[in-house]
């Protein structure tokens, strides 16, 4: 099958992962770039932001070629977990 179009509201899975979107632009033809977010449900369904590159997905809604990476939190300070693991 080929690629299928990709919107805003479209919901398309990542291996057992749904994409929701949030910022999307891009073609069918040349892949879909922008941002969202994917739950995950074994992690007390946390919502992990991403940004996504030159994604494609099938008539099933399945991603099939392109790039999705977790975004940093920079908020988040790892430094109190490692003070707190070497006391």
């Amino acid at each position: 099958t080929g690629s299928t179009e990709i919107t805003i509201n479209s919901k398309p899975q990542i291996g057992l992962f749904t994409l929701n979107i949030s910022n999307i632009n891009g073609s069918e033809s040349g892949g879909y770039s922008g941002e969202g977010w994917i739950n995950i449900p074994f992690l007390n369904n946390v919502d992990v932001l991403v940004t996504f590159s030159d994604i494609k997905a099938n008539s099933d809604s399945l991603i099939y070629t392109g790039i999705v990476v977790a975004d940093k939190d920079h908020d988040f300070n790892l430094s109190i977990l490692d003070n707190s693991i070497r006391k």
